[in-house]
């Protein structure tokens, strides 16, 4: 068609209908235009920039035309990328393959509804939905490692605790061991609700529960956090577990025993740590030339 209004002569009437074909054609790609500079978030500055500087006329449509096809080329670009970090979240979140099959279908219709500028709205917020996931995985796991560091502090002060070598001389060890012991539950109970308080609110806002190696662990938590509040302080490594040894922690304890409570075997406290009977017994060792009274917290 601009062919043929080119070669009509250059009368009055033709130039009109050049100069009419050309605008409808201008606003057509600048619509066009408008949509990708949106999906691909450019700035107002960016903007005004292409506009006031790509002239008027036949200039101004081919001016369009060129930046149409590079932000086309930016769009698909960008879904690619896009699609490649969801499925990097996908390894990181050990999303399910039918739910990946339903994300990858809806995408597909967006797609088919939109264009590419629909599926990469669509992909955008997929994305941002699991980096949201993602980051409160996060907290939550940044809290546990606390107290696994603070388990591993329990750890080495039971172990100088047991010696009974250590209250010759003194008669204000086992007040300041009692103190400590005061503390180090405190710490640990706050850790404990702080974990199970994110657990919650990541449970809520994701309508799933909260899974670590494919197994929940809120209830384990709460069991923790009630027995340390209970047990006053006699032992206080609970559900994390061994701090020393990196193959056995304090997630893959919790994990373990959450499982076996929940395939219904018999499933005992999530304290671990030496027998209460022998804390008991250690904590109440006789001193040379003096009686000790045992207490608990």
């Amino acid at each position: 068609k601009c062919a043929a209004i080119a070669l009509a002569p250059l009368c009055p009437a033709g130039v009109r209908i050049l100069l009419d074909d050309t605008a409808f054609e201008l606003r057509r790609v600048d619509s066009d235009l408008r949509k990708y500079h949106e999906a691909l978030g450019l700035t107002d500055e960016a903007r005004m920039s292409f506009w006031s500087g790509r002239g008027f006329g036949l200039p101004a449509l081919a001016a369009s035309r060129k930046e149409l096809q590079q932000q086309q080329h930016a769009v698909k670009l960008r879904i690619a990328t896009a699609q490649l970090h969801m499925m990097d979240q996908w390894m990181e979140l050990e999303v399910k393959e039918a739910d990946q099959d339903r994300v990858l279908q809806a995408q597909s219709l967006a797609q088919e509804r939109g264009g590419p500028i629909e599926e990469l709205r669509a992909l955008t917020v997929e994305t941002a939905r699991l980096e949201a996931k993602i980051e409160g995985r996060r907290e939550i796991m940044k809290r546990w490692q606390q107290c696994r560091e603070l388990e591993s502090q329990i750890q080495d002060f039971e172990r100088e605790a047991s010696d009974s070598a250590r209250l010759k001389g003194s008669s204000v060890t086992l007040l300041r061991e009692e103190q400590s012991r005061k503390g180090f539950r405190r710490k640990k109970a706050r850790l404990l609700e702080e974990i199970l308080v994110k657990i919650v609110e990541w449970e809520t806002q994701n309508a799933e529960r909260f899974l670590h190696k494919g197994v929940a662990i809120r209830e384990g938590i709460q069991q923790d956090l009630e027995e340390t509040k209970e047990m006053g302080g006699l032992t206080l490594v609970g559900a994390f577990g061994s701090q020393h040894d990196d193959s056995v922690g304090s997630l893959g304890s919790l994990v373990a025993a959450t499982a076996v409570s929940a395939s219904g075997a018999a499933a005992g406290p999530l304290v671990s740590g030496p027998p209460l009977a022998a804390s008991v017994a250690a904590a109440a060792a006789p001193v040379p030339g003096g009686s000790i009274t045992m207490r608990t917290l």
